[in-house]
């Protein structure tokens, strides 16, 4: 559209410039100017100093690099002329010399352009690249220095620090030392005309043209000026002498009104550069400048900005301008003024630098006419000092406030030292005010400095007031300094009568002149500055060095000084007097007294009283103001003690006898006050602190109790030397009220502690006097009083039981439960409950715990073993108090506290004496309960085959446990025994870690001691005893109590085993090898269990030596190879032949061993090791059970059994079984057999249930057929005396009835099996034989035995014994089938009815839970034969109605409605029934479970049973109450994932075991159970039940079920169709599932070669919210209904209800005639139906179809009769 051409892009290394660079001209554009220098004017052209600056190009001498950076250098872009300079800086560093000579004419040209320039990276860089360049050329850059050198010098004072240091730096390695004024003399011309056009308004000419902003043009001016200015300042300075006359001459053009009109420039920059101009020049020339002296001297005075910055320099240049020139006065027309604008900068505060002014003032008022000098002069000029002081500026900034009270002091001592009558009048004037000023200040730390600075400055005026008397010869000195201290009196005694009676006022006031007095009586320091180490001294600094006055002129001035105390002192004893208000005078005052303390000062205060010494003054008034009430305060006591060193021995004793009438308050001070040195060193004051008055004070401090009072106490006792200032029946009665009010603190703690009625203890209170308590022990215990030590350190160690240390609480005290005044009268819930709980911060109790310790190791030895002794047995009381429960914090708590019954600072290197306190400690006497928990530990084993010891051996437990056995004792552990040993068990091992603990932290192993090594071992064994209990005793109320313990063990032992070293886990290891195999029981299992640890911690970290060297993996492994070599050592006692040849004495010795047999049974950490120890058992309790029999038997047994011992081959036992009739198993009372068999059959069963599990596949036949044997006659011994709760009889049944349950498991496996690998013939027969002979006689005897535990009564109080039957149960059930039982059983006691009604009233009772267990397992048992019984039914009634043709609505009794009776009604929550409501749940499961069983037409008649049962309501709402509380809390939608254990609650059936600690865990998972099989079951019914629900209940149910049973069932939904997909013919099926819960199935039947879809939807809340079936929008719709009542309400699958649309749709389709016209039955575009009918041929069409042959054919009749429509 015509615009302008785009040019082409620029090219690198192009040197035709820009459009910029054309334009532009070079220095032409900035000036033009003359031939000579110093002519510079507009017009004219000059080449002698730039002539680069004519028009022209550029010098054609430099090459072509520097030619292009040169001319990048006119660009206007600031960062393009940077970016040149730096290409510039690089190619002079980088290039030729030579090139870099040639280039310095064009370099000339610019610098000066680039020195002034607008951007400071730019003058920056200008530096940078000038002096490489000057440095590279060096004496060749000569001839253009005059080029150069004045724009350097304008360089070297630019504002932008880098540039100005580079240029500075630059210039001086160029011209070092004197050559620089070499260099500027030579120069001068140049330089003074460069200057002079600056300075007379042309600054702005030499600026470049491209600068368009006015402000950025304005502030390069300025900076031209400014710079121009200290270049003229250098100038003057470095000029030679010589020239002065040349330089007044240059002057004379420089000095014009644009110069002079530079004084007032806006900035203050450029003024201040000004006045150090003009100075510099006053300075050189002084009064030779003649006539311009008028105008400088107007100009410094004239009225201006007061800027700091400006105003040194001005007052600079004024001084020179005064010193410089004598008729300086001459050039003012106004001599007042200087006068004027030195009040005014002293009004200013110096115009803000306070500074300035100390090099000033005085040389100016020396300089100033003596007319000015008049007394109103000082009056005005000091008033201005005062007026300046109150400004901001000065007192915010404390150096301002310490220069302006020195330049203050300073010129009152120079007018104090002229001769001028009204000298004195104006001095002491100024005084008085400037005292006015400072204590006048409202901020406290401003008015404190200037106190102090002044008081210094005004008492070393006076030294010098004091020292100029000496040596003058008129009073002037005299009176000044007389005036001064009368100043001082006046005012303080002015201020003390006028000071309002408040507290704070007076204190305030003291405080004020504290300081005065402090700092009037300071010695004169030298200023303090700080020098940092690079820093260069200044020459020209002055240094102030402390002032030394003569030793009279300073006894002058302290003497004056004390007087002027003295006198404040009494106006404030007088105020105190007059007022009544000691407690607010004395306290402050004694800073005073304390520092000028005197025997002068308090004899001036006593005249002031008309008395004459000192006593009289006590006697007369000090006393009386003690015993006064309203005068009394501690501060006057110590004055009186103060006062009382003046005193001579007999005003002494006065004094002191004078104390009996005194209050108790005020004889605690003189008790306090007397127990200094200085007092105690007179006799006076020892009698007295032994007399009546002062114990009596020192027992009723005790009983006051507070901290003053107890510091005051343990003050009294450390000063009590060798026992001679306090009686011992004074000590005495302190240590029993101390003691007595520990033991009360005890009582109350504990009851506190222990929930305790009336407790209570106040836990600040009881730490109070803990404290004072063991600091009380300490003090005595290093006196001859130490006896009475010995109780008071019981009570101590007590408290300290008792007293529970809390980590967060308060370590402050008066705060939470810590501190007195926090707890006693202070309010919150955290305090009321540390008092009743009897806390005290951890801080605080270790604190306590210290003190006591140190007390204790005071005591010497014989005297601290009796304490020792008593301190155990507390903490064995201690223990035997936590009867019901283990409460392991306190445990660790009373542990905490054994460590510093030790004196680990002077241990002998034998533990002589740790090893005795630990033996007492330890010492705890629970043999009744240990016994019982041991024994009853063992005969679980025993029970659960975990040992097995055939014998009697002498073992005390193993005799009890045969005793109980053979009594058939039902009896069981009890919680009391259980606490008690665990109780010391637990104590046993938290005391071992925690001296463990403290030696590493002594740098010593403990476990290097035999005897704390044994002591380790018992924690292992006792570790081993307490996890044998906690596997079984999971249904007794204290397994929590065995389960804390258990851990607990476990934690300590995995701590203490990675600290012990190689040596000592040998010695460990030996030990429990040889206890294993000599003792055996459960020091093999210690044995075990030590191995199994060091191996675990072995693969995580290296073991360490006692020498601190690392074991290697090689070693490692050695060791563990001698181990195993030992143990198959001990293995070949049975394996090896010689066995073969060893008589029957010695092979009784062998297997009559416990130890060995015990420690294959604890190391069986493989299925290998496991057979091999049952193998030896069961053949050792074979053999043994032969005892009596012929040796040559019992010799070829053995035999036998060495033969076949690497092949676990059972025959040798089948052998002898067979031969001899004694080992049958069958007729047997297993209650009445002798141990001995119940041991041999109990081992032998366990041995062919490993068998069976690990390699039943490769057992031969003749061993099968011993295992069923075997089997069926146990079973059946077992049924035929069932004995619960005996041991024996518990022994074989677990045993049996795991062998049963793996027996059948594998028989029922073997078809299985056997698809996959080639069975034997004989276990191909297996299962037909176990189902035809052996499984009806087991499975017979089994239904025996739950018969009998179903029929027993309720109890709920289970011993181990009856707890592992119904275990073995439990477990054994799921593999029973009814259908195998005998048909007479079946008929009979085995009756389905019958075992449901006995299982339904199990349920319903309230027993205990291992009953109801049973019972369900029975009803799972019945549950398929109940379902096929109930189909008979209906295949008799529907043949009965086919046979008669009887459509009635006769009904059938089915199964499921024997259990509704137990569930219509919902059972209440409440604890009571929580039995019940297991039992119900239970049922609820089973009886839902049936249903799901039900195929065909069973499904719709259980499911209208439910539904009208009612029992679905009374389930979902029984269960609602017991499911995971996380599962029904409300959430945001869609519902938040639950976890997976929950889900797999509903998932799976309940997991029922006895050995479940928690039976609250095993009710939730019966609960979910319920819901899932209730809703699955009979979802119409739980559907109506939602929605008649109220709003809570339902949105709960919702919830649950969106979480927990909609995934599953949509689950089990899509995969039955997946696997059933593929019966769908001509069909697609596609499942969509949203993020949000549920699912799309989606059918795309093919019919009529058209595709038609039917979706199904089924929502997050299935089968609460009903399935949705969308059918196509066609007249086949109708046909979708009956889908959606088949999933909505007779619980169908997805497929079926896919295969009935199908169905119907088809035969729709089929049943319609066709269509004549298209030939189809569906329309080929709408998919309609025939729908027209023809009423002649009876034929239908499509509308469509229709109508397109009347439009095609233009009639109207039928295609195929021709009749008219």
């Amino acid at each position: 559209m015509g615009g302008k051409a785009k040019q082409s892009q620029r090219t690198k290394n192009n040197v035709r410039p820009s459009s910029s660079g054309r334009s532009a001209e070079l220095l032409n554009n900035v000036i033009k100017t003359d031939n000579v220098f110093g002519s510079l004017s507009p017009g004219k052209g000059l080449t002698g100093l730039f002539p680069t600056m004519a028009a022209g190009p550029l010098d054609q001498l430099a090459s072509n690099e520097y030619t292009l950076a040169f001319k990048k250098l006119n660009k206007k872009d600031p960062i393009t002329r940077t970016k040149a300079l730096h290409e510039l800086l690089e190619l002079v560093k980088n290039s030729d010399i030579e090139d870099v000579v040639a280039a310095l004419p064009n370099w000339a040209h610019f610098y000066l352009m680039l020195t002034i320039d607008s951007e400071r990276k730019v003058r920056e860089a200008t530096q940078a690249c000038h002096g490489a360049i000057v440095s590279r050329c060096g004496r060749r850059a000569g001839p253009h220095v005059r080029r150069l050198l004045p724009a350097w010098l304008l360089a070297q004072h630019d504002e932008y620090a880098p540039a100005q240091t580079l240029a500075n730096n630059h210039l001086h390695a160029t011209f070092p030392d004197h050559k620089l004024g070499d260099a500027i003399t030579f120069c001068k011309s140049e330089i003074m005309a460069l200057i002079t056009d600056n300075l007379t308004g042309n600054a702005e000419a030499i600026l470049n043209k491209k600068i368009d902003d006015p402000d950025e043009r304005k502030l390069q001016v300025s900076r031209v000026i400014s710079s121009s200015l200290r270049a003229l300042d250098m100038f003057v300075s470095r000029l030679a002498p010589e020239h002065d006359q040349w330089l007044l001459e240059q002057l004379q053009a420089l000095f014009s009104n644009s110069f002079w009109a530079i004084a007032t420039h806006e900035s203050h920059h450029v003024r201040a550069a000004w006045y150090t101009a003009t100075g510099r020049l006053v300075e050189r020339l002084g009064g030779a400048l003649g006539a311009a002296l008028g105008p400088l001297a107007r100009a410094l005075l004239a009225p201006g900005p007061a800027r700091a910055r400006a105003a040194a320099p001005r007052w600079a240049a004024l001084l020179l301008l005064l010193h410089r020139v004598p008729d300086w006065h001459v050039w003012l027309k106004n001599k007042d003024l200087l006068v004027k604008r030195l009040i005014d900068t002293l009004e200013n505060g110096g115009c803000g630098d306070a500074s300035l002014l100390s090099n000033v003032l005085l040389p100016l008022l020396s300089k100033l006419p003596q007319e000015l000098l008049t007394k109103q002069f000082y009056l005005t000029f000091f008033d201005a000092f005062f007026t300046g002081l109150q400004l901001k500026t000065i007192l915010n900034s404390k150096s301002e406030r310490h220069s302006w009270i020195t330049n203050l002091s300073e010129c009152l001592r120079y007018l104090s030292i002229q001769k001028h009558d009204f000298v004195i009048e104006v001095v002491a004037h100024v005084h008085r005010t400037w005292l006015e000023k400072i204590f006048a200040l409202q901020d406290d730390t401003t008015r404190d400095h200037l106190i102090k600075i002044s008081a210094h400055k005004m008492a070393g005026m006076v030294k010098y007031w004091i020292k100029q008397t000496a040596e003058s010869t008129d009073d002037v000195y005299d009176k000044l300094i007389r005036n001064f201290w009368q100043n001082f009196g006046v005012t303080v005694v002015t201020q003390i009568e006028n000071v309002p009676v408040e507290d704070e006022d007076i204190s305030k006031l003291i405080h004020m002149h504290t300081l005065l007095f402090k700092a009037l009586k300071a010695k004169s320091e030298p200023k303090k500055s700080i020098r940092f180490e690079d820093d260069v001294p200044n020459e020209t600094e002055t240094t102030l060095e402390a002032v030394e006055y003569e030793k009279n002129v300073l006894d002058s001035f302290e003497h004056s000084l004390k007087e002027f105390v003295s006198k404040a002192c009494s106006a404030y004893f007088e105020y105190a007097d007059k007022k009544q208000m000691s407690r607010s005078i004395f306290p402050p005052l004694l800073t005073i007294i304390n520092e000028f303390e005197s025997e002068d000062l308090f004899m001036g205060i006593a005249r002031s009283y008309n008395t004459n010494t000192l006593y009289l003054f006590y006697d007369k008034v000090l006393r009386g103001w003690l015993a006064s009430d309203t005068m009394r305060c501690k501060a006057l006591a110590e004055i009186v003690f103060i006062i009382s060193k003046y005193f001579n021995d007999e005003e002494l004793e006065s004094m002191y006898n004078s104390f009996q009438h005194l209050s108790p308050v005020a004889v605690e001070w003189c008790i306090s006050l007397s127990l200094s040195y200085a007092q105690r060193s007179r006799g006076a004051g020892e009698r007295w602190l032994r007399g009546d008055v002062v114990q009596q004070a020192l027992v009723a401090l005790c009983k006051r109790g507070d901290d003053e009072a107890n510091r005051l106490l343990l003050t009294c006792l450390a000063q009590d030397n060798g026992g001679s200032s306090i009686p011992a029946s004074t000590i005495q009665a302190i240590v029993s009220h101390v003691s007595q009010q520990l033991r009360l603190a005890v009582e109350g703690a504990g009851g506190g502690a222990d929930g305790g009625a009336g407790g209570g203890a106040d836990g600040g209170a009881a730490a109070r006097r803990a404290r004072f308590g063991a600091a009380l022990a300490g003090a005595l215990a290093q006196s001859p009083h130490a006896p009475l030590a010995h109780e008071l350190l019981l009570a101590l160690f007590l408290l300290n039981l008792t007293l529970l240390p809390k980590e967060d609480a308060e370590d402050a005290e008066g705060e939470g439960v810590e501190g007195g005044e926090g707890v006693e009268g202070g309010e919150g819930e955290a305090g009321e409950r540390g008092a009743a709980a009897g806390w005290v911060s951890a801080g605080r109790w270790r604190e306590l715990l210290r003190a006591w310790h140190g007390a204790l190791c005071a005591l010497a030895p014989p005297r601290r073993a009796p304490l020792l002794r008593a301190a155990a047995a507390r903490v064995q009381a201690r223990l035997r108090r936590s009867h019901d429960a283990l409460d392991i914090p306190i445990i660790e708590h009373i542990v905490s506290i054994c460590p510093y019954l030790v004196d680990f600072d002077n241990v002998t290197t034998d533990n002589s004496e740790l090893i005795q306190i630990t033996k007492q400690l330890l010492d705890i006497d629970i043999t009744d309960s240990e016994t019982a928990v041991l024994t009853y530990a063992l005969r679980k084993d025993c029970v659960w085959g975990k040992l097995t010891c055939p014998i009697d051996d002498g073992d005390i437990y193993m005799k009890r446990v045969l005793e109980m056995a053979d009594s058939n004792s039902t009896a069981d552990l009890d919680a009391s025994d259980v606490v008690a040993y665990v109780n010391k068990v637990v104590f046993r091992a938290s005391y071992l870690k925690e001296i463990v603990t403290k030696c590493e932290e002594l740098e010593g192993s403990l476990l290097d001691d035999e005897f704390f090594r044994l002591l380790f071992i018992d924690v292992l064994y006792d570790s081993v005893v307490v996890g044998s209990l906690c596997e079984v005793y999971t249904f007794m109320p204290f397994y929590a109590v065995l389960k804390q313990a258990n851990d607990y063990l476990d934690c300590v032992t995995q701590e203490i085993i990675p600290t012990i070293s190689e040596d000592n886990n040998n010695h460990i290891k030996n030990v429990l090898t040889q206890r294993s195999f000599k003792t055996g029981y459960y020091w093999a299992f210690t044995n075990a269990m030590y191995e199994r640890k060091i191996a675990e911690i072995a693969k995580t970290e290296p073991s360490v030596k006692s020498d601190g060297t690392v074991v290697t993996e090689k070693e490692n492994a050695e060791s563990s190879g001698t181990d195993k070599e030992t143990d198959k050592n001990a293995e070949s006692d049975m394996s090896s032949a010689p066995i073969t040849e060893v008589d029957t004495l010695m092979l009784d010795k062998i297997v009559g061993r416990n130890g060995f047999f015990h420690s294959l049974q604890a190391k069986t950490w493989s299925s290998a090791d496991i057979l091999r120890a049952q193998y030896l058992g069961a053949a050792r309790c074979w053999y043994l059970c032969q005892r009596g029999a012929e040796p040559a038997r019992s010799q070829h047994f053995a035999r036998q059994v060495a033969n076949s011992l690497a092949r676990h081959c059972l025959d040798p036992i089948m052998d002898d079984y067979y031969k001899y009739d004694e080992k049958m198993f069958n007729d047997r009372d297993y209650s009445r057999e002798p141990w001995s068999v119940i041991s041999c059959h109990t081992s032998l069963i366990q041995l062919l249930n490993t068998l069976v599990d690990n390699s039943a596949w490769d057992l031969s036949a003749h061993e099968w057929d011993f295992i069923n044997i075997v089997l069926c006659s146990v079973l059946s011994s077992l049924a035929k005396a069932p004995r619960l709760s005996c041991t024996k009889y518990a022994s074989v049944a677990r045993a049996a009835l795991a062998l049963l349950a793996a027996a059948a498991q594998f028989a029922r496996g073997v078809p299985r099996e056997s698809t996959r690998r080639a069975p034997p013939a004989h276990v191909a027969a297996l299962p037909a034989e176990w189902r035809d002979i052996f499984a009806p006689d087991a499975f017979a005897n089994v239904l025996a035995l739950l018969l009998h535990v179903l029929e027993s009564s309720p109890n709920y109080k289970l011993n181990v014994n009856q707890v592992t039957c119904l275990e073995a149960l439990v477990r054994a059930a799921p593999v029973l089938s009814w259908e195998l039982l005998p048909r007479a059983l079946q008929r009979g006691a085995g009756a389905l009815r019958r075992l449901a009604a006995l299982a339904s009233r199990a349920l319903a009772q309230d027993t205990h839970h291992a009953y109801m267990f049973v019972a369900y397992r029975v009803l799972q048992l019945i549950a398929k034969p109940m379902v096929l019984e109930d189909v008979e039914k209906l295949r008799q009634l529907s043949e009965r109605r086919e046979r008669e043709g009887d459509d009635d609505e006769e009904t059938i009794s089915l199964s499921l409605a024997q259990f509704y009776d137990a569930l219509r009604e919902p059972l209440a929550d409440d604890r009571v029934s929580l039995s019940r409501t297991f039992g119900f749940l239970l049922q609820s499961v089973a009886v839902f479970s049936q249903s799901l069983l039900a195929r065909g037409d069973l499904v719709h008649h259980y499911i209208n049973s439910l539904s009208e049962s009612g029992v679905v309501s009374a389930v979902l709402e029984t269960a609602l109450r017991h499911v995971p509380r996380a599962l029904l809390a409300d959430g945001a939608e869609p519902p938040a994932p639950s976890a997976p254990s929950h889900l797999a609650l509903f998932a799976a059936e309940p997991a029922l075991s006895l050995l479940d600690a928690s039976a609250e865990r095993a009710l939730g998972a019966a609960a979910c159970r319920s819901v899932y099989v209730c809703v699955r079951g009979a979802a119409g019914a739980a559907r109506a039940h939602w929605s008649a629900g109220g709003a809570r209940a339902a949105a709960a149910l919702r919830r649950l079920v969106e979480r927990a049973v909609a995934p599953l069932m949509l689950d089990e939904q899509l995969a039955h169709l997946r696997d059933h997909a593929h019966e769908l013919e001509d069909a697609d099926i596609s499942v969509v599932r949203p993020s949000g819960g549920g699912a799309s199935v989606i059918c795309n039947a093919h019919v009529e070669e058209r595709t038609i879809e039917l979706r199904i939807e089924l929502s997050a809340a299935h089968p609460l919210a009903p399935p949705l079936a969308q059918p196509p929008a066609l007249p086949l719709a109708a046909h979708s209904h009956c889908v959606r009542l088949y999933l909505a309400y007779q619980n169908g699958w997805v497929v079926t209800a896919l295969k009935m649309w199908m169905e119907m749709l088809r035969s729709r389709v089929q049943a319609s005639p066709q269509c004549y016209i298209c030939y189809c039955r569906l329309h080929p575009s709408s998919g309609k139906l025939p729908n027209v009918l023809c009423y002649t041929c009876n034929n239908r069409f499509h509308s469509q179809c229709l109508r397109k042959w009347f439009q095609t054919s233009k009639k109207s009749n039928c295609p195929l009769c021709r009749t008219v429509f």
